[in-house]
């Protein structure tokens, strides 16, 4: 009898864990589900903003091309217009520029009927002023070759200066 008495205790405790063993897996379960919608309606939150951000990026998308276009569409209308006055001015300029030729072929003409001797002095002073040109250029040329030569040497006397420097200073920080 005690043995029956003592299984049928164990019994009872058996369903006693049982039962709390059901409500934990069952109350495991519930924080689970509750756990799983919270997730399902955060990526649903979540997928409804990026759907937002994707339609505010194409309507802003489509507002940037829209503005671009209009941009462009002004931009070549201004070229146009542009393009348009240039040819009007060439035009005009051509005209000019061919009267001016006539003009300038006639007073060549007569100038050249009236000024042949002093075109033959101007010829020898302007080789005077070549020669004296080419004379101060040479003279020029000389100077600068000198004044490099003495740059060179006083840039050749600074770095020796230098490296001296920096191995007394090598010295200095070697103590």
């Amino acid at each position: 009898q005690m043995a029956i008495s003592t299984k049928e205790n164990e019994n009872i405790t058996l369903k006693k864990n049982i039962s709390q063993l059901r409500e934990e897996l069952d109350n495991k379960n519930i924080e689970k589900e509750e756990a799983l919608q919270n997730a399902i309606s955060t990526a649903s939150k979540e997928n409804e903003h990026l759907k937002e951000s994707i339609l505010s990026l194409r309507v802003r998308n489509d507002e940037l091309r829209l503005q671009k276009e209009d941009k462009t569409q002004r931009n070549i209308a201004m070229a146009t217009n542009e393009i348009k006055n240039l040819r009007e001015n060439v035009s005009s300029l051509r005209n000019q520029l061919e009267k001016l030729e006539v003009n300038k072929q006639e007073a060549i003409q007569k100038a050249l009927a009236t000024q042949h001797r002093e075109i033959n002095h101007f010829k020898s002073m302007v080789n005077a002023l070549r020669d004296e040109i080419d004379l101060k250029k040479n003279l020029h040329e000389e100077s600068l070759q000198k004044e490099n030569q003495i740059k060179t040497m006083e840039f050749k006397e600074l770095q020796e200066t230098i490296i001296e420097l920096r191995a007394e200073l090598e010295d200095t920080n070697a103590r």
